[in-house]
């Protein structure tokens, strides 16, 4: 991910009221429960799946999309890499 554009701090965390990402080259934004729906997460998972976000904009969404805004570009300088493994019991 793009790390200059990062504005606030980078936290993993769940889904809050009025998170979003960006979608297309315009950066059309769609809020994160939209995506959920339309991507058939079931309901009963949504509020404990961890997002990355960037205040209420969601960079990742682990095993699924990249915020287009923070993807990498050729006008990319500092890349933020993230690796997410799955707790072991």
């Amino acid at each position: 991910m793009d790390y200059d554009k990062i504005i606030q701090s980078v936290v993993f965390r769940t889904r809050r009221s009025g998170d979003y990402l960006t979608i297309d080259d315009n950066f059309s934004k769609k809020s994160l429960k939209k995506y959920m729906i339309e991507e058939k997460i079931p309901a009963n998972e949504r509020n404990s799946m961890m997002v990355l976000a960037d205040g209420n904009h969601i960079i990742w969404v682990p095993g699924g999309r990249i915020s287009t805004y923070y993807r990498v570009t050729e006008q990319t300088r500092v890349i933020l890499e993230v690796t997410c493994m799955e707790k072991q019991e």
